[in-house]
């Protein structure tokens, strides 16, 4: 089951009665309970969602409130029980609705924090909302090119293969966003990603002198990727992602530092239409072998920087290294 599952499926679930008033909200138990009482869902007319996390009005009179994030709070708050007896809870409530999408993988964390502490404070809450906070600040937003788009799309495709054979750690193996040497390392080889739009030409870009090189000499694969653009296209970053969100070993935490050097929210519903979709063409797989095209310097000064040059792989099936199934994207 997708880690989000719970929270999503809760809060779409909130939201069936449209028939709320200004200043009315909806309330759904979670199904955690904690010492204190059970945890609930809310949602308020004007769309804020959040939860409220019972505790002790001793505990809700010593707790700072938080407000330092525009797109999340967490208030002091209380209500009438249906039995006329006031209860105290801490309510974590998602104002920004542009962070929805990570607002649930957030809530699920906290559920599930709940659940596994029920003699939980709100100065614990407020502990793991610290942990999260970065989380909700919001990215740059500049666009991607579309060479670092497709490149991308191949990287992202490699992933979803890694998690489909339950390769252990695939995250932890991904280097690609972090311009490491090759975009994935394993202990036994190393793959690099390479991708195109390009109808006419199969140029693969290699930036450095080593990138098709080594540590050991363990073995290198190189994967290659055409992607053609069109508004029909079933392939796109977002789509990718939400395939990804389906494993449930899926960390959208350590996915989402890891890919900040993009400045994108990949979560955020109004940045969707920023990434293009695509079909994909075709891919090719080539073990870089000693005969494979590529450039070998005399550099043993380290005078010559910043060397880029690109790899016709036309007829692909005569380059030196071809495999012929490829066995990193289906």
């Amino acid at each position: 089951m997708p880690a989000f599952d719970r929270a999503a499926f809760l809060f779409q679930a909130a939201r069936k009665d449209d028939s709320l008033k200004p200043g009315q909200e909806w309330v759904l138990e979670s199904g955690v309970e904690i010492e204190a009482g059970p945890v609930i869902c809310f949602v308020q007319e004007n769309g804020e969602i959040g939860i409220d996390i019972p505790c002790s009005a001793k505990d809700l009179e010593i707790f700072t409130e938080d407000r330092r994030s525009l797109a999340i709070h967490l208030t002091k708050s209380s209500r009438l029980n249906s039995n006329g007896v006031r209860a105290f809870q801490t309510r974590l409530a998602l104002k920004d609705l542009n962070h929805e999408a990570i607002f649930y993988f957030f809530i699920d964390e906290i559920l599930n924090f709940l659940d596994e502490n029920p003699h939980t404070g709100p100065q614990d809450v407020a502990g793991q909302l610290a942990k999260w906070r970065r989380l909700f600040a919001g990215a740059k937003h500049a666009p991607i090119s579309p060479e670092t788009e497709v490149g991308l799309l191949a990287e992202l495709e490699v992933l979803i293969g890694l998690f489909e054979d339950n390769s252990p750690h695939p995250l932890e193996s991904w280097f690609g966003p972090q311009s490491g040497k090759h975009d994935f390392e394993f202990s036994d080889c190393a793959v690099e990603c390479k991708a195109t739009s390009s109808a006419e030409r199969l140029l693969a870009t290699i930036h450095g002198a080593d990138q098709l090189d080594t540590l050991n000499d363990k073995p290198l694969v190189l994967v290659f990727r055409r992607y053609e653009r069109h508004l029909d296209g079933p392939i796109s970053i977002p789509n990718l992602i939400e395939k990804l969100n389906a494993f449930s070993e899926f960390d959208v935490e350590r996915f989402i530092e890891q890919t900040q050097e993009f400045g994108i929210d990949f979560f955020s519903k109004q940045n969707r239409q920023k990434f293009g979709s695509y079909f994909a063409v075709d891919v090719h797989e080539f073990e870089i072998t000693r005969d494979f095209p590529q450039v070998k310097l005399v550099n043993d000064q380290n005078r010559i920087q910043n060397l880029s040059y690109s790899i016709d792989l036309a007829g692909p099936a005569s380059v030196p290294g071809h495999r012929d199934f490829p066995t990193y994207i289906r």
